[in-house]
């Protein structure tokens, strides 16, 4: 994603990727720095060209943590990848995906799994029983 951030002139993904730093407040948010800050797309571009320009598709890592994202699971790595990374549980990549799905077809049964999702996930955070 580096790559084509880079050398893509298409106006879309440099205001995606703006936007995106804009989102994050130009923060990384594996190491929380500030400086040389990119716009990381969750799931790739290549395999899911349906989420492109989705907001929700988006993260922001300094350049040091995006190179080690892509040495460590590939230049193609996807929300589980990112989750590995960021040490996010199974509950978080869950709804990681569904957000980004929802962002695009605003489907009313991923709504109710993105609810479903955060409320296990706040339940969990809390140390509350189901």
């Amino acid at each position: 994603c580096l790559r084509e951030e880079m050398h893509t002139g298409t106006a879309f993904v440099s205001k995606w990727a703006n936007d995106n730093k804009k989102i994050f407040e130009g923060i990384c948010v594996k190491c929380g720095s500030t400086k040389c800050i990119h716009s990381h797309h969750i799931l790739p571009r290549s395999k899911y060209p349906q989420y492109v320009n989705s907001y929700a598709n988006g993260i922001t890592l300094c350049y040091r943590c995006h190179m080690e994202l892509h040495r460590k699971y590939g230049e193609h790595c996807d929300e589980n990848s990112l989750a590995d990374f960021l040490g996010l549980s199974k509950e978080r990549v869950s709804i990681i995906r569904h957000m980004i799905e929802f962002s695009v077809d605003r489907n009313k049964e991923h709504l109710l799994e993105v609810i479903n999702n955060c409320q296990l996930i706040l339940k969990l955070d809390y140390g509350e029983e189901e």
